[in-house]
């Protein structure tokens, strides 16, 4: 085979190209998985065989834009519309836990290190470097303090 044979090989498109996905559903809408429509299979035959492998939930047939909704956008399938489903929006609630989980990372780096300096500091016997290290440290709980107690 020429290297002209092997380029257009590589580029033409593949005999099996995905055309569509039957979407499986829990009871919720919930997406559990889904199986390819490839170039030459049959939607119906496809279909049938999501429904014989999983009869207790639902098998769509959906469109490449719609599938990617259900499998990484956290969408969900609305049983009235038959229509992709937008997750609801996080509660304030919601936000304020993801803000706090945030903040006590960031200040957990920060005391993890302060700690390492402060037992290097312990461990050389240099006090000086060790209480000014501890003042940095209780400075640093007080700033943590403060931003979470804006939370």
């Amino acid at each position: 085979m020429g290297i002209l044979s092997k380029a257009a090989a590589i580029i033409a498109p593949t005999p099996h190209k995905v055309t569509q996905y039957i979407d499986i559903f829990d009871a919720s809408g919930k997406r559990v998985t889904s199986l390819p429509v490839t170039q030459g299979a049959s939607v119906d035959d496809v279909l049938a065989e999501a429904k014989e492998k999983y009869p207790e939930n639902t098998a769509v047939a959906t469109e490449i834009a719609d599938h990617r909704l259900y499998s990484s956008n956290g969408y969900t399938y609305d049983f009235e519309t038959q229509k992709p489903k937008a997750p609801p929006e996080p509660t304030a609630e919601e936000l304020q836990a993801q803000a706090l989980a945030e903040l006590d990372a960031e200040y957990q780096a920060k005391f993890d290190e302060l700690d390492d300096q402060i037992m290097k500091a312990a461990a050389l016997k240099n006090t000086e470097m060790q209480d000014a290290l501890i003042n940095d440290r209780t400075a640093l709980a007080a700033e943590y303090a403060e931003k979470r107690g804006n939370l």
